[in-house]
């Protein structure tokens, strides 16, 4: 499996009714077509999750939010779009799965 996908990067990754992304700084995750969005700093790369990739947890007074990057190809089922990369967020018990592309600093 590759190395760390998105470790010193920025990614955004989106499926229907939501967006995920991992900026310098921070994890931003908006659902239910922005209704809801969740904000906490950016934290460390864990060691890569079992299946590969980066694995991202920030835990905040009101939410968990684990991110798993993984470095596999990802094809959006709705519009047929390649992306480089396939992404799991999960909001305290709910998972959202997606694809994400790197972006250009």
């Amino acid at each position: 499996m590759p190395g760390p996908v998105a470790s010193s990067s920025a990614l955004r990754a989106t499926s229907r009714g939501w967006t995920f992304e991992l900026l310098p700084d921070r994890l931003v995750f908006v659902e239910a077509y922005g209704a809801r969005r969740v904000t906490t700093p950016r934290p460390a790369r864990q060691s890569a999750s079992p299946s590969g990739g980066d694995l991202y947890v920030a835990v905040t007074e009101s939410h968990r939010l684990t991110v798993r990057i993984h470095a596999i190809p990802c094809v959006d089922s709705m519009s047929g779009e390649r992306h480089g990369s396939t992404v799991e967020v999960e909001l305290d018990d709910t998972l959202f799965r997606g694809c994400g592309d790197l972006l250009a600093r």
